[in-house]
């Protein structure tokens, strides 16, 4: 991990902002893009590396336990995904995370599928402990696993849970790992310390294309990595995060015509992406919603 030493930079906690830093960031040729290390599900490796890229960061997708050491202790963030599992993966993951723990590398853990599969809620669970990660991000069910310890529903994804059933399960993991929590769904909750922020928007075609669940926790460890010279807390990091993909699926979408489908939302998505990192001029910015202007914590 590369360690700033000098002061922090001060940077307003709004879309606007971010877009400008990574754009400016990205310009300066002595600056390194950061490595952020993910080991993540099969199914979205390259949707998640190009996203990173998107963003102006260097992806590396090492999962093998012999060679995750030497990754993790030069990577800027970390992405531990348990999509997908395979025993050569469980043992990368596990390695990882306490390789990342001891060097201080921030983390991010998308427990995918704890909702459905008590094996892997342990698994979820022994991330925890050997990890302690920066941002917890799953859907409401596997949100809720975590915080009641049992399984929730079968397969990934479960009933729909009411605003108070996910800010109770929120609160719990929260108060449980420290970690700040995102929990996905028709709209997206992010919980801290200090409370939970409601970020609405999006677009459903993001359920029609293969890993968007999984490319959120890819973005959130590029953004740890990028704005780590940055005054931006961890809470500032997840909600502006979780907004910019809200957004950047909104914008993807308006691009589609009547004779476009998923696999154009796709590309749009990832055109929308590599817009907000360089500023471009596809973000109007007319459509910042500036998330800590209007929305109250509760």
């Amino acid at each position: 991990m590369h360690i700033d030493k000098h002061p922090k930079k001060s940077v307003p906690a709004n879309l606007s902002a971010l877009s400008e830093y990574l754009a400016t960031r990205r310009r300066n040729p002595e600056r390194s893009k950061p490595l952020i290390h993910c080991i993540t599900n099969p199914l979205a490796i390259q949707f998640t590396a190009d996203a990173i890229l998107a963003l102006g960061a260097r992806p590396i997708m090492v999962e093998l336990a012999s060679e995750v050491t030497n990754v993790v202790r030069d990577a800027d963030a970390l992405l531990l995904n348990l999509g997908n599992l395979t025993e050569g993966r469980i043992a990368g993951l596990k390695k990882a995370a306490a390789v990342a723990h001891s060097e201080g590398v921030p983390i991010v853990l998308d427990p995918v599928g704890v909702g459905g599969m008590p094996s892997r809620l342990q698994l979820a669970y022994d991330m925890i402990h050997l990890a302690e990660p920066t941002i917890i991000k799953g859907n409401s069910s596997e949100i809720q696993a975590l915080a009641n310890n049992t399984k929730t529903a079968t397969g990934v994804d479960g009933r729909p849970l009411s605003i108070e059933e996910r800010k109770r399960s929120a609160t719990a993991v929260q108060n449980r790992t420290g970690a700040v929590v995102i929990t996905t769904g028709a709209s997206d909750l992010v919980t801290s310390a200090a409370g939970h922020i409601t970020i609405e928007g999006g677009s459903t075609f993001m359920s029609t294309i293969t890993g968007s669940g999984c490319l959120l926790g890819g973005l959130l460890a590029a953004v740890l990595g990028l704005v780590k010279e940055t005054d931006y807390t961890t809470k500032t990091v997840a909600a502006l995060t979780t907004e910019m993909l809200m957004l950047a699926a909104t914008k993807a979408e308006r691009k589609l015509t009547p004779y476009d489908g998923s696999g154009s939302f796709r590309v749009y998505l990832l055109d929308q992406l590599y817009q907000f990192g360089t500023a471009g001029p596809a973000w109007d910015k007319t459509d910042w919603k500036g998330i800590f202007n209007h929305e109250k914590e509760s």
